[in-house]
């Protein structure tokens, strides 16, 4: 091959890569000649100086043209000679500049006594090398992240700690790797700062890490001089794109960029500030966070329209997933759709949860469907954000002055509370008065009066131990499903449930076998596999366990596990 060209995004390795190529090529007893290419490459002369400076030591700037020079060189070479050419993003950046390039290797090949004596070694960020390929045999080489025993090992050289086999230590090593993503660069300059005599505690180093690498890192000029090279379109494109927090696919990237999004991916990735792997895109942790704060300093509408569709797409994803999960056999395959995008999915609640003034078609349409939106991600993320993601409906629904929604919301953050022994009684009292203010409403709206039904009957049962006053509540509820023909079956099982605690309380067995039962029926017949339906049967397990029936209770627990 006359050209091996190793490419890959900024801190990946390359340069440490053609090093070390040289070093050994240098005891294979080729001649070997290194040069930079960087901020070199104003113009063709400019270009071939540059790389004449480091073929011919003993060039002197003179009125002769400096091609013409290293064609001269090229003509005495007498062994076999590797030129590494470094950083040659710049040149392969600008069309004019690609061109003079590519026609000078050929020329430097066809200038040499034998036309194999000189061969190129190029590192780029840019992976676009169809004019090389043109008149030169180019092997590609792409360089990509470590492992994780590699990078370890990057972190424990730099940091120098006497022990780190202790599984606390490995912990955070792993950590940070993550964090730095693997890429060589990153860990290299983070392995210090875990050293004993850093600045930086590790939980320091770890939030730095995780709100701005770059900063963090010191490498913000370095991230700067790949960020000027790109025209308007696509430093507008970086900016936005930055707005992800994980790998995304190409409907997400289009939902950010509109109708230019091939285009702009593709030249992206030429320039190796994405990366594509198994039809998802990801974007190098040190250009993402620059371009974030740079879309924070300098470009801020940019920014704020690409979270905007960022959280648009998002907020879309997790009404379909919704569908999902209440579909039967749905659940499992709606929460897997949850996982491939965890990180993204989180940062959307997270922008929903903290932002004062959000205003979009979708929070709205998921606010007056929080009765089945809500239950979806409760299974789906931590307590905390689930928690900080209802009170944000919560804001949204009082502003909007939605009096069902935000009755709804009041009980769900109730019911939230009580899971973990913190229930705030105020937030069910005030459903319990907006509810009975707005009656009218309710009783137009059967669905969600279902809905309050059961979770006040719940509260009067389980909190207020009011069990008898709660029957005719329940009941009441259960009319209403039965006579409008509603399709409310988590609610209805829900209050099949409570009534069936309260027979099993007062020992009316098969009372409460019946409504056991029914309830796993509804779940079992309209959700098919699904979490309800797991705790439908623990509830029945529980029952067979109390009448000592010990292999059923045996089984329905299995079925629940």
């Amino acid at each position: 091959m006359a050209v091996v060209l190793v490419s890959g995004t900024a801190g990946i390795g390359k340069t440490t890569l053609a090093i070390q190529a040289s070093y050994q090529l240098k005891d294979a007893s080729k001649d070997v000649k290194f040069c930079d290419l960087r901020e070199a490459c104003e113009n063709e002369d400019e270009m071939v100086r540059a790389i004449l400076n480091d073929c011919d030591s003993g060039y002197q700037q003179t009125i002769t043209k400096p091609k013409y020079v290293l064609l001269q060189w090229c003509r005495r070479l007498q062994s076999k000679t590797i030129l590494v050419l470094d950083n040659a993003e710049d040149v392969l950046a600008k069309d004019s500049l690609k061109e003079a390039f590519t026609k000078l290797l050929g020329d430097m090949r066809k200038y040499t006594p034998q036309r194999n004596l000189i061969k190129f070694l190029i590192t780029s960020r840019r992976s676009d090398i169809d004019s090389l390929t043109a008149c030169l045999k180019v092997s590609s080489v792409k360089v990509g992240p470590l492992n994780e025993e590699e990078s370890i090992q990057i972190l424990n050289d730099g940091a120098k700690l006497p022990c780190v086999s202790d599984l606390e230590t490995q912990r955070k090593f792993r950590k940070v790797a993550a964090l730095c993503e693997h890429i060589p660069l990153a860990l290299h300059l983070a392995g210090p700062l875990l050293s004993s005599d850093s600045e930086y505690s590790f939980q320091e180093l770890i939030q730095g890490l995780d709100e701005n690498a770059t900063k963090t890192l010191q490498r913000e000029r370095m991230m700067g001089i790949a960020f000027k090279q790109l025209d308007q379109t696509l430093q507008h494109a970086l900016v936005r794109l930055s707005v992800f927090v994980s790998s995304f696919d190409k409907e997400a990237a289009k939902a950010l960029l509109g109708d230019k999004c091939p285009e702009m991916l593709t030249n992206l990735r030429r320039r190796s500030l994405i990366e594509k792997q198994h039809n998802r895109y990801h974007l190098h942790l040190l250009i993402r966070d620059y371009a974030r704060q740079k879309g924070k300093d300098e470009f801020s509408q940019i920014l704020a329209r690409g979270r905007q569709s960022f959280l648009k797409h998002f907020l879309t994803l997790i009404l379909n997933n919704t569908r999902t999960y209440w579909q039967k056999d749905g659940c499992r395959n709606s929460l897997d759709l949850f996982d491939g995008e965890r990180l993204n999915f989180e940062y959307a609640l997270k922008i929903v949860s903290v932002e004062e003034k959000l205003d979009s078609k979708e929070l709205e349409t998921v606010v007056n469907g929080c009765r089945l939106v809500a239950p979806y991600i409760g299974d789906c993320v931590p307590v905390t954000l689930y928690e900080d993601f209802l009170k944000a409906l919560l804001r949204f629904a009082q502003s909007q002055d939605n009096v069902i929604s935000t009755v709804e919301i009041l009980c769900l953050l109730y019911q939230e509370g009580r899971k973990r022994g913190d229930a705030k009684k105020k937030l069910q009292d005030d459903a319990i008065k907006l509810h009975d203010k707005n009656i009218d409403l309710f009783q137009q709206s059967s669905l969600s009066e279902v809905f309050y039904v059961s979770h006040y009957g719940r509260y009067l049962s389980q909190d207020c131990n009011q069990r008898e006053e709660a029957q005719p509540v329940l009941k009441k509820a259960l009319s209403i499903y039965e006579e409008k023909n509603l399709e409310s079956t988590s609610d209805v099982a829900r209050i099949l449930g409570q009534i069936g605690h309260k027979a099993k309380e007062l020992e009316r067995i098969e009372e409460a076998c019946e409504n056991y039962l029914e309830a796993l029926k509804l779940l079992r017949d309209g959700y098919g596999n699904h979490i309800l339906t797991a705790f439908a049967h623990k509830d029945v397990a529980d029952y067979y366990l109390f009448i000592e029936q010990f292999s059923t209770a045996e089984e329905n627990y299995e079925k629940a596990i």
